[in-house]
């Protein structure tokens, strides 16, 4: 039996499990500074006294369901901490020097990049345009500019650009899980999360791994050159047909072709990759997707933007590789996406997939066919669902037509309760006839989940019982109902949310 390669990466990017964020708060004499921000939710917030005099933080008013605070400093150096569990706007006051000393602070829910990025409208620009989001990611690009700050993070959902104005300029490394808040943008078709200021890019763990790049054919992503905006991707033996090669200090856009399709790749001179020897063509090349289109409506002037010249310029047939990515990623609906591939296969008649968690033994899960024999690379995935908050762990079975059989290495998944009760944008929307709608709770607790027509009357009840912390999904049908506009509302306790979506027939 020859043995597939099964190299694993675990992309450990489980979106609700963020890392948290503590943002500092100085209590001066006769004021706190900052006296305004913007925080996630999920963050934590630590006040710490400098100033001689009596001081209190005091909140004075909070968004529905969050917890008000008021504590008495006890001098120099006492601190009190914060967590952040609910969106909205916050403000607080110092009783002791009120009302000259007081702050205030919003926190926003932590979004992925898919969410920030999505364009449901495809009018070429962003939908959340303007808004204040905040999102985690890998850094997986240099810096691509000189005098300012800008690099691409990847989500496991998606990526994008984060692009700050200098001074100063910021040094990330690849591999670094960033935090960000900021302002979504719209520069020359690209969309960029435009932070503050220095101090909302926090990195909260380094050495992470980064995206593997989708392999495509210049006719694919020239199918669709948005669907792959601020994504990793890669072209197999591509030959240069105009343009110069860079030298030292120089930028150059240059055409590669496969035979069949040309695409512009832009060579930044903010890379390593100008000045070096040029290869022989043709080359595999790896590289983000982006765009340069200065005028509406932003739908030309897509290119690619190789990043490093020893890892995105390769001898032709390197890529796909022959390794594996597991990517764990938990969905809306409390379910891991397994994802894994094979260089070459022999005699493969499938994979069970096995999981465990805690003290227990590996239980089989579910089963995917293999692909016999086969030299070309091979994707696969898994969807293991309705999942308690828990840490799992996952292998792979390898199983020959013969009977003969491997196990791949286990990796693990980390699935947490969320931090605040959250109903979430139905999806699709608008739809016909069925749509789905998820929801968080951190706590088991009785909940009912409902939907009204636009005259306030309850057309039907999805959810009325007792849930189990964790994020849940139900699917609703409108089948019998009249095209138009619905409500469907969260109900836990004092807590009501309510969102709005669209049916048409």
């Amino acid at each position: 039996m020859k043995k597939i390669p099964l190299l694993f990466l675990l992309v450990a990017l489980l979106f609700s499990s963020t890392k948290a964020v503590i943002v500092d708060v100085d209590v001066i004499d006769d004021a706190f500074q900052p006296a305004s921000f913007v925080i996630a939710v999920g963050d934590t917030i630590r006040w710490t006294v400098s100033g001689v005099n009596p001081h209190t933080t005091t909140s004075t008013s909070v968004p529905s369901g969050a917890s008000t605070w008021d504590y008495n400093f006890t001098g120099v150096g006492d601190t009190y901490m914060y967590v952040v569990t609910t969106a909205g706007d916050y403000s607080y006051i110092c009783t002791f020097h009120a009302p000259a000393m007081a702050g205030s602070f919003k926190a926003v829910e932590v979004m992925t990049i898919a969410e920030v990025i999505e364009d449901i409208d495809m009018n070429f620009v962003p939908d959340r345009l303007g808004d204040t989001v905040a999102v985690q990611g890998v850094v997986y690009s240099p810096n691509y500019q000189t005098s300012n700050s800008s690099f691409y993070i990847d989500d496991g959902t998606a990526g994008t650009d984060i692009f700050m104005f200098g001074p100063p300029v910021l040094t990330f490394n690849s591999g670094d899980m960033i935090s960000v808040i900021g302002e979504v943008e719209h520069f020359n078709g690209v969309t960029e999360v435009v932070p503050f200021d220095e101090t909302y890019w926090v990195v909260t763990s380094t050495g992470n791994p980064t995206p593997s790049p989708t392999v495509l054919t210049l006719a694919e992503y020239k199918a669709d050159p948005e669907m792959y905006e601020g994504s990793l991707v890669g072209f197999v033996s591509l030959t240069l047909v105009s343009g110069t090669w860079p030298g030292s200090g120089s930028s150059a856009n240059l055409s590669f072709s496969d035979g069949a399709d040309t695409v512009v790749f832009r060579i930044d001179s903010d890379t390593d990759i100008d000045g070096q020897p040029e290869p022989a063509w043709p080359q595999d090349i790896i590289g983000i997707g982006a765009q340069f289109d200065n005028s509406a409506p932003y739908n030309s002037g897509y290119q690619i933007f190789p990043r490093y010249y020893a890892t995105d310029f390769l001898p032709p047939g390197t890529i796909p590789v022959e390794l594996t990515s597991l990517t764990a990623t938990v969905t809306p609906s409390q379910e891991v996406v397994l994802n894994w591939a094979t260089a070459s296969e022999t005699n493969n008649k499938g994979f069970e997939i096995e999981r465990k968690s805690g003290i227990n033994s590996f239980i089989t899960i579910g089963y995917v066919e293999g692909s016999g024999t086969t030299s070309e690379e091979r994707s696969y995935s898994y969807l293991d669902k309705n999942l308690k908050p828990g840490t799992y762990v996952y292998r792979l079975k390898q199983i020959d037509f013969n009977g003969k059989f491997e196990y791949s290495q286990e990796i693990e998944a980390d699935v947490t309760a969320p931090l605040a009760f959250r109903l979430e944008q139905n999806y699709p929307n608008p739809f016909n006839p069925s749509t789905k709608i998820s929801f968080s709770v951190p706590t088991s607790g009785f909940i009912t989940l409902k939907v009204y027509n636009v005259l306030g009357q309850e057309v039907s009840t999805l959810v009325n019982r007792v849930v189990e912390a964790g994020i849940h999904s139900v699917d609703f049908n409108a089948a019998q109902f009249n095209s138009g506009i619905y409500f469907y509302s969260l109900e836990a306790g004092d807590i009501n949310q309510i969102k709005k979506m669209t049916l048409i027939k």
